[in-house]
């Protein structure tokens, strides 16, 4: 399973960023065995887009086979676009660092994010 967690700069001790279709980077962090497995942060293309910025990155999650995001707060169109492709979202609450999220994450301590309902995409 992938997780996907907004960061402010591209290293695991950084900050998770306040914002998510308007983050620096995009952690993508694989989880194997309730391990993690492999990290990489792929800077943000959308952050500056007029509109749409957090749904195109929601797209871009899809695409890269993001099962999980931890976020601090999601717009409305960010939350019915993650809701139409099938990605679940936690909320990241007092948790400061990357690192810490991915250690929450694997002792599922983590509060879900509740998402709009919609239909649309779904990954096979």
């Amino acid at each position: 399973m992938i997780i996907g967690i907004p960061a402010s700069e591209n290293n695991i001790t950084c900050e998770i960023d306040d914002r998510f279709g308007r983050c620096e980077y995009m952690a993508l962090i694989e989880i194997e065995c309730r391990a993690m497995k492999n990290i990489q942060f792929i800077e943000n293309n959308f952050k500056d887009e007029v509109s749409g910025a957090g749904q195109k990155l929601c797209k871009f999650l899809f695409d890269n086979k993001v099962n999980f995001v931890i976020v601090p707060e999601l717009g409305p169109k960010a939350k019915v676009a993650l809701k139409e492709v099938g990605i679940l979202a936690y909320k990241k609450d007092d948790i400061s660092s990357i690192e810490e999220a991915i250690e929450r994450f694997l002792k599922n301590s983590l509060e879900s994010y509740p998402l709009e309902e919609a239909g649309g995409l779904r990954r096979a």
